[in-house]
């Protein structure tokens, strides 16, 4: 991938955070990682037979590494659907600290998520990446091993990005 290549991603990325609306919308982030993970599950053996072509490792392994990806897929997609009840003050137990202090966590999109994985585990890296960036309304800009990136670029473009807004889902190779 080009500077220019990167740009366009980038590019498109940051008008999907601008709008907010995916940050805002949990239920369509969890439809999507819920609909990744199953459209890996239904093209479990293609996708493992991808994957051990494109990273070397033997078919059994990578069969797992992809019924992992899509376990992270739903983990994350339930992470979603919580992320509202998140939202309050939790105080620290009694006596960990001499004055009254107080924490609230809050989930929300801070921005485009740069993700660049290695050529071991290529689908698994990534995924471990891009969930938690869906889930939290981060649009993202993946670039995979250019040793190792067939099986991401499919998952992105079959399975993961048709089911998130044009630009929420980039891939660079």
């Amino acid at each position: 991938a080009s500077a220019a290549d990167a740009a366009r991603a980038v590019g498109a990325a940051a008008r999907v955070r601008d709008t907010g609306k995916w940050g805002s919308d949990g239920a369509a982030r969890r439809d999507a990682l819920r609909h990744a993970a199953a459209e890996l599950r239904l093209d479990l053996d293609d996708y493992a037979a991808t994957e051990a072509a494109d990273c070397g490792k033997v078919l059994a392994e990578a069969t797992g590494d992809v019924g992992y990806c899509a376990d992270v897929l739903d983990y994350y997609a339930g992470l979603v659907e919580d992320a509202p009840r998140r939202d309050a003050l939790a105080p620290p137990p009694d006596g960990y600290f001499d004055v009254p202090l107080a924490a609230r966590a809050v989930a929300y999109p801070r921005g485009v998520a740069a993700l660049i994985t290695p050529w071991n585990f290529p689908l698994m890296q990534a995924v471990l990446k891009m969930a938690p960036a869906v889930a939290a309304g981060c649009p993202f800009v993946l670039k995979p091993s250019p040793l190792a990136s067939m099986t991401c670029v499919r998952f992105v473009r079959d399975a993961l990005g048709p089911a998130c807004p044009p630009g929420a889902a980039n891939v660079l190779t």
